[in-house]
Parts: structure tokens; sequence; C-alpha cells
């Protein structure tokens, strides 16, 4: 399964330059530590305004794979 989870987290950075991972319990924090991916990994722990500027003004053509250890809001 964990195999199947890595090679669509790959693909999906592969042709999309943001993919958002929402984990509300970290119960797939492991695979984020084993994966191999040409994007930027970032983990969002009250540091949204700082990846958003990495984001917009720093790294504007880089992929990037942000992980957020809760559920997603609205």
């Amino acid at each position: 399964m964990y195999e199947k989870i890595k090679a669509a987290i790959r693909s999906h950075t592969d042709t999309h330059r943001l993919v958002f991972w929402y984990d509300p319990q970290s119960t797939h924090r492991g695979i984020l530590e084993e994966l191999d991916t040409e994007a930027e990994v970032l983990e969002a722990e009250n540091n949204e305004w700082w990846i958003k500027y990495h984001l917009l003004e720093e790294k504007p053509r880089q992929h990037f794979l942000i992980y957020i250890p809760s559920p997603a809001r609205g």
C-alpha cells in the first residue's frame, strides 16, 4: 500500500507545481521521510506565511509537496 501512495505522490509532484497533503492523525509521516521526489518537501507547522513567501518569491518555479499534519478545512 505504501508503494502506491509513494507512486501517486511522485506522479502528482512531477506534473503539478504545488501538492498539498493533509494527514490529520500524522499516520503517514513515515512515508514522507522515505519519499524520493524532485519536489521540495515542506511541513506546515505554524509557518504558513513563510511557506507562502518561499513558494511565491524565493522559488517561483520549484515544485513543492506541502505536508500538513491536520485535517483540511473548508
